[in-house]
């Protein structure tokens, strides 16, 4: 199958053109033998290169992450994609997981269906339905509109992915990751899910509700390998920066006094 996934990021304060959620869902597609691509705007007039890159991978499923403010564009790319090509148009992340009622707009209509929390093995069953030919409208994580009733469907979530280091390493070289090193001087890695802390302003706290109040690591032998295996695939230079994204990549004391001494060690 020919999976195109699509990162917007408009007019945004973020600026770096990796999303670790997309890098994840692509190894996991790539594993499974899939052909993926990743496209990343960060302009509205860039709406055209982007439909045109799409249009020309001829994918069979395009997928969407989106927060609140990027949503408004993925509608629009959507219907846009939609009008030349005959896919399987698919929106996940925060936005998505926190108000899954927005299929419901009208906006909304070239979306067949959106999907909410952790969403690897989910979206690799929804490829894989759409590529036998099946119908994909029971697969966990989903939500739509009922086209019978119009009513919203929310299938049940997957469980939680308990031991992250079952994942692939993210698929960093669907983006240009290179790209990031050379401008910014910096590796982006992330190695954690989850937030144990109630924080009222957080989107944190109402996502955790759907799998427990906790946070996930992977595992500090998984960890030091990925930081390895990423730093071989590209240049870096004697100042380049390792920057480890995660919020709450303290917290843990017994992962940490693991993990220290064997970056000092292996990584240096």
């Amino acid at each position: 199958m020919r999976v195109y996934l699509v990162y917007t990021d408009v007019s945004s304060n973020h600026g770096l053109p990796y999303h670790p959620g997309l890098a994840s869902i692509g190894a996991v597609l790539l594993q499974k033998g899939h052909a993926v691509e990743v496209g990343y705007i960060s302009a509205v007039d860039q709406y055209d290169s982007m439909v045109e890159s799409v249009v020309n991978f001829e994918p069979d499923v395009v997928g969407f992450t989106t927060v609140e403010t990027q949503f408004i564009h993925v509608q629009r790319l959507a219907a846009k994609i939609k009008a030349q090509r005959d896919c399987v148009v698919i929106c996940g992340g925060t936005h998505m997981t926190l108000a899954p009622e927005s299929i419901m707009e009208e906006a909304s209509n070239p979306l067949d269906a959106i999907m909410r929390g952790e969403c690897e093995y989910a979206f690799e069953d929804l490829v894989e339905a759409v590529g036998r030919g099946e119908d994909y409208h029971g697969i966990s994580n989903l939500a739509y509109k009922d086209p019978k009733s119009g009513r919203l469907i929310q299938n049940p979530l997957r469980p939680a992915i308990e031991q992250l280091e079952d994942l692939p390493h993210p698929a960093t070289e669907l983006f240009d990751y290179q790209g990031i090193i050379d401008e910014h001087n910096m590796m982006i890695l992330h190695f954690s899910r989850g937030c144990p802390f109630p924080c009222t302003y957080c989107s944190a706290r109402v996502l955790m509700t759907q799998y427990g109040q906790k946070i996930r690591y992977r595992s500090v032998d998984s960890t030091i390998e990925e930081i390895r295996t990423t730093m071989d695939k590209y240049e870096l230079n004697s100042t380049t920066q390792l920057v480890i994204s995660d919020d709450l990549f303290s917290i843990n004391k017994n992962w940490l006094d693991e993990f220290l001494p064997r970056y000092a060690r292996e990584i240096g």
